[in-house]
């Protein structure tokens, strides 16, 4: 069934869950995933720059710099 809405293009993000705990750019990452054509599909790069990979790999790394520059002193 979720292979043929796949294929059909019928992914939509109805269920409480999607809409009330994944973000808007989580939701977007997914859509961009589950594109049937491969040509179409994004790929690792194009998924990799994704807002909400990208908005997460920002926070972890000033994180990181934080706790970097904590132990240098």
């Amino acid at each position: 069934m979720v292979k043929k809405r796949i294929v059909d293009g019928n992914v939509d993000f109805r269920d409480n869950i999607w809409a009330e705990e994944v973000s808007k750019e989580a939701r977007e990452l997914v859509m961009m995933l589950l594109v049937y054509d491969y040509l179409e599909r994004a790929t690792v790069y194009g998924a990799l720059r994704s807002a909400w990979i990208v908005r997460d790999d920002d926070a972890l790394r000033d994180a990181y710099r934080k706790r970097i520059s904590t132990a240098l002193f």
